[in-house]
């Protein structure tokens, strides 16, 4: 009978019984298979037929690795978690607000607030704007802490934290205000560190960036945030973000950051029509010793910028003076109640 599926029992048997070394006619009736199935199947799984000792036996202790069928199915299981993960975050992971009123986004770029070139000042500032400004709301785009491993661990004698009062000072970011969703940078995925404090929280987070889609009322806007968007010019650093207009996204906003420089441009698709709002966002970390050995610029606009989005209007303003913004949809808001 080609073709016909392995059942989990059937698998157990074979492992038993081949390397036991059941004759094959035998073993091949008792599964209702060919002997041929049987040998394919069975040199598939590593199995060596009439391999058990004879003589004596012994009584093992069991495994404590997986047999064969366990880690095929779990690499199954686990290729549809990924894949099914995969697949949410390019199509969109749905973000609901639940007030039909205009509303903000205040995007956070790297803040690496353990380290010494850090604005903490304006960063604990941008936080309690968010706290203050009703229907305001809080994305952050990656690399909260140096979080340095290997033998980058060696910078850790260059700034003032060590690694446990660089937790410390993630576990005061991510826990001051109530977070969008989190995007986990380049430096976040050197250690545990970030996810676990964003899994504390209860805080969304994904690896490297995703598709957002944001409902409010019958209102969407589609927002592509990513760590960082591939794509350089040394014109305009928000050519990573342009980019992804000129591929067809059909997101309103694609913001990014990663190389600490922030820039703007608004721009719009001329096969799809898409007008997208292209941010790069500048660092926290204003002082930075690698940039200033390769003596680059400070070309950066602001670590942070304010969206405002009036679902009536589909009208996309975007602020980098933060309180201008603030001051802004406030008004908004009371226009529309």
């Amino acid at each position: 009978m080609a073709g016909l599926p392995w059942s989990r029992e059937d698998e157990q048997r074979l492992c038993r019984d081949y390397p036991a070394g059941v004759p094959l006619d035998t073993l091949a009736a008792a599964l209702g298979r060919t002997e041929d199935a049987i040998r394919n199947k069975a040199q598939f799984m590593g199995l060596k037929w009439g391999a058990t000792p004879k003589g004596f036996s012994v009584q093992a202790p069991p495994k404590a690795s997986r047999d064969f069928a366990a880690i095929f199915e779990g690499q199954v299981e686990a290729y549809r978690n990924k894949s099914a993960r995969h697949i949410a975050k390019k199509q969109g992971i749905t973000v609901t607000i639940h007030e039909d009123a205009p509303y903000g986004i205040l995007l956070f770029g790297d803040p690496h607030v353990d380290d010494d070139g850090c604005d903490i000042e304006y960063l604990s500032h941008c936080l309690s704007v968010v706290r203050e400004t009703e229907g305001l709301y809080a994305v952050n785009i990656g690399d909260l802490t140096n979080n340095w491993i290997g033998r980058l661990g060696a910078l850790y004698a260059h700034q003032h934290t060590t690694d446990d009062e660089a937790a410390k000072l993630a576990e005061w970011l991510i826990g001051s205000i109530p977070w969008l969703w989190v995007i986990l940078g380049n430096h976040d995925k050197w250690s545990v560190l970030a996810e676990r404090i964003c899994e504390e929280h209860g805080v969304t987070h994904v690896s490297h960036g995703g598709v957002f889609v944001i409902r409010c009322g019958e209102h969407e806007m589609k927002v592509d945030a990513r760590h960082d968007h591939a794509g350089r010019s040394m014109y305009n650093p928000a050519h990573g973000q342009i980019k992804r207009n000129y591929r067809g996204s059909d997101a309103r906003v694609i913001v990014g950051g990663h190389i600490h420089q922030g820039a703007r441009t608004t721009i719009r698709n001329g096969v799809t029509g898409q007008i997208s709002e292209c941010i790069r966002l500048g660092a926290f970390k204003k002082h930075d010793e690698y940039a200033d050995m390769k003596g680059f610029d400070e070309d950066s606009i602001g670590p942070a910028c304010l969206v405002t989005v009036d679902p009536r209007t589909d009208s996309v303003q975007v602020f980098w003076e933060v309180d201008e913004g603030a001051r802004y949809l406030t008004w908004l808001r009371e226009r529309a109640a």
